[in-house]
This record gives structure tokens, C-alpha cells and sequence, in this order.
């Protein structure tokens, strides 16, 4: 019997010690500062292309996806410019540094993904590995975003050869608070509680189309067999193609911590990378991710395909201009009659903005029924309306068949047109993770 306990034992062992050895190994250098001398500068005539880039296109369109970053050529990586560290237990990794000039933030576009383990941090010494999910599709692979405008890349093994970064995403524009990028007429839901319970289910997203880095928001949505999946919705002219779909990085709990307290530092909320694209349509401007990794939250958001009225309440929740969580109150406006895929509203409080694209759209009862497309309304003026694209278009145009029990919609509770998926009380008595 001894022997036997002891035998398993054993084999228990080698078991922990074979899944140890198999364990991600970490980045040595996040102590150590680069060399002045060692570190690659992005050629000034890049940055300056991305600058003006940037300013044409906030110039040109009026919609609420906003262009906060473009892309640099990286510069070329020769074997001389990768320098050898070594720890404490003997681990062997190769580390080479890149600086942007005056870049809020950069990311790494990998046009191959060396051997081993891959690390990126700024001169904070906060690293995040690079993840390689999307990479076995042939696709190249963006690196978390690092903020400030140095960049370490670390490989935990040999050195690295060939050219395997072929671009950079420099940061333009600068969300801290201090900042106040965004306008202030903004509320903040967590100054209503109802809504508050809400909020954790909105991102912030980041993410690379074309030559540039955008910003939209996006939210968890329900599916009607309350499965938990983290189906992620937001608009077409945010993201419609999967590439896009896999840079994108979504940003979780940038809100205050009570009714208009402190912000946290962007860089310290919990973010998730990485997303597959599902399904969309433009007509009503939706798009349906399914995120890659789980979110840091349980709330999904409840939905509703019936239709609203001119003059019924609309609520919403979003980032303007990549700030922190806001809240908006208004109504359902006579423009609706317009356009037959979307809502139209004016508002009492608050507002929307740059930023704010993808953003759910509540009615009365805390059922999502549009995302935002764009508008005509600011702060300073309340004479323009914002439109949403309609939930239940989108629903009709496919969204029913990952939403909805085996692809047939939910069924109609109040003898309208429409169905439903949960409901505000019920969510807030059964559903949310508070």
C-alpha cells in the first residue's frame, strides 16, 4: 500500500514538474533600461506622414469611429541590434528597443513570430506577452499596445533573424484625464444605480483598419439561451472584416470607481485581445464579434426587437473620444421616420461623440435596441439628432442564428412585432454580476 502511494506520488511529481517545464517563461529585461545608444528610431518623415494622415481623416468624415493613431514603418531589425540577457536562473533572452518620437502609444505589427516566448513593454517595465491564437491562420499578429513611445521586444530563447516586424501603430491623440479629450456635458452612469449594473458589459475598443488605429465602443450582448458566450456587439463601420476583428483589443471597467470619482489609468484596467468575426450588415450597421478571450465580467446585456415610439425614452453608454464610461438620457426623435433600419434620438443629458460608435442603444426597460452609426449632435448644441442602427434589423439580417434558440427568434410577449431577450428587472434580479 506504501509503495503504491509512493509510486503515485512520484508520478505526480514528474507530472507538476513536465507542465512546469511547458509554462511560459518571463521576460528578464523589464528591470534592466536599453542602451541610449542600442535604441532604433523610427524615421521622422514616418511620423509626420502618420500625423497628417490622421489629420486628414478627422478633417473628412463626421461618424463616431474615431482615428487615433497611423502606422509607421518599423525599422529594419539586423542581428546587431538585438542585445543578450540573462537572469538570475540562467534563462537566455534577446531583447531590442524601439522608439517612435512622441507617440502616446505604439503596437507591433509581426510579420513572423520568432521561436519561443515574445514580450513587449514600455520604460514602465509593465510586459505583456504576444499572442500567437490568430497566427496559425497565416495572418500577421499585433502586439499589445505599450504606452509612451519606446518599445521593448523581448524573445525568451535565440536571437531572432529576419525582418519580423514590419510596422507600428503610432499613438496621436492622449486619454488621460487630465487630457479632457472628450466634451463635458457627459454624465456617468455610475451616478444610477440601475444603470450602473449595466456598465461592466461596455468596452472600450481599440483596434487597426487600413493604415490607422480607431476607437469605438462595443458591449456583451445576451443570446437567447443565456449561455454566457462573450458575443460582442458594435457597428459595421467600426469593424466588418476579421482581420480587423483580430487586433482588436477591448478595454474593461474604464469607469469611476462611485458617482463622478477617480479614473483609473488606462493601462492598469483589464483588457482582452482578440476577437473573430461572426456576422453583420450594413443596412443596419451591425456587427456580431465572438471576443477570443473571456471577459473580466459576467453581465451581458438584454436585448429586445420590439419597436419604439417618437417620444419614447432612450438611454445609453459608451466612451466619447476613448474617455472614460459616460451615460446619456434622451428620447426617440421624429427623424426615425427617415430611415426604416434606424433609430433616430435627441437628448435631455449628456451626449455622444468621436468614440462612442458601436455604443448600445436602451429603451425604457434596459433592452438594447440599436448601436450607433453617427450623428449631428455635440455638447454645445442640442439641435441635431444621433442615429442608431435598429437591434431587430440587424437580427432579421442574421444575427438571430447565433442569438436565438437554435436560430428561431424569441417569442413575441406583448402580441407587436417583436420578441424580446431578457428584461431590465430580470436581468437586474438574476443576471448581473454586481
Amino acid at each position: 500500500m506504501r509503495k503504491t502511494l509512493y509510486i503515485s506520488m512520484l508520478a505526480a511529481a514528474l507530472v507538476l514538474a513536465m507542465a512546469g517545464a511547458g509554462l511560459a517563461a518571463g521576460p528578464v529585461g523589464t528591470a534592466v533600461k536599453a542602451n541610449p545608444a542600442h535604441i532604433l528610431s523610427v524615421a521622422p518623415d514616418q511620423i509626420a506622414q502618420a500625423k497628417a494622415r490622421q489629420a486628414a481623416y478627422t478633417a473628412e468624415h463626421g461618424d463616431r469611429k474615431l482615428m487615433i493613431g497611423s502606422h509607421v514603418e518599423a525599422p529594419a531589425l539586423r542581428a546587431g541590434d538585438w542585445s543578450r540577457l540573462v537572469g538570475k536562473d540562467g534563462q537566455v533572452s534577446w531583447r531590442t528597443t524601439i522608439k517612435s518620437e512622441g507617440a502616446v502609444f505604439l503596437r507591433a505589427l509581426f510579420a513572423e513570430l520568432p521561436k519561443g516566448d515574445v514580450f513587449v513593454y514600455g520604460e514602465n517595465g509593465r510586459a505583456k506577452r504576444v499572442r500567437d491564437r490568430f497566427f496559425h491562420k497565416g495572418q500577421d499578429v499585433w502586439s499589445p499596445i505599450v504606452f509612451g513611445d519606446v518599445m521593448n521586444i523581448e524573445v525568451v530563447g535565440n536571437r531572432p533573424e529576419g525582418r519580423i516586424i514590419s510596422r507600428l501603430s503610432h499613438g496621436l491623440v492622449d486619454f488621460t484625464p487630465k487630457a479632457a479629450t472628450e466634451q463635458n456635458c457627459h454624465l456617468d452612469p455610475n451616478c444610477y444605480p440601475d444603470w450602473a449594473a449595466l456598465a461592466p458589459a461596455v468596452a472600450r475598443m481599440q483596434f487597426e483598419s487600413g493604415l490607422s488605429t480607431y476607437l469605438c465602443t462595443g458591449s456583451l450582448i445576451e443570446d437567447e439561451d443565456l449561455t454566457g458566450e462573450p458575443w460582442f456587439l458594435t457597428a459595421a463601420h467600426c469593424i466588418d472584416k476579421q482581420k480587423e476583428a483580430e487586433s482588436l483589443v477591448a478595454y474593461w471597467f474604464y469607469q469611476t470607481n462611485s458617482c463622478n470619482g477617480s479614473v483609473p489609468a488606462l493601462f492598469t484596467v483589464p483588457t482582452t485581445e482578440g476577437a473573430d468575426y461572426v456576422t453583420g450588415n450594413s443596412s443596419s450597421d451591425s456587427t456580431l464579434l465572438k471576443l477570443a478571450e473571456d471577459p473580466p465580467t459576467e453581465v451581458r446585456l438584454p436585448w429586445s426587437l420590439d419597436d419604439v415610439s417618437v417620444g419614447d425614452d432612450a438611454y445609453g453608454i459608451h466612451h466619447p473620444a476613448g474617455a472614460y464610461k459616460r451615460f446619456f438620457t434622451g428620447w426617440i426623435s421624429q427623424g426615425s421616420a427617415l430611415r426604416p433600419n434606424h433609430w433616430y434620438t435627441l437628448y435631455d443629458e449628456g451626449n455622444t461623440e468621436g468614440g462612442s460608435s458601436g455604443s448600445p442603444l436602451f429603451n425604457a426597460d434596459k433592452e438594447v435596441i440599436g448601436t450607433l452609426t453617427g450623428g449631428t449632435s455635440y455638447c454645445w448644441t442640442r439641435d441635431g439628432d444621433d442615429w442608431w442602427g435598429k437591434f431587430n434589423e440587424a437580427w432579421s439580417r442574421g444575427m438571430d442564428e447565433y442569438l436565438g434558440s437554435g436560430g428561431t427568434p424569441p417569442g413575441d410577449d406583448d402580441d407587436d412585432s417583436g420578441g424580446g431577450c431578457g428584461s431590465g428587472a430580470g436581468l437586474l434580479s438574476g443576471f448581473v454580476n454586481f
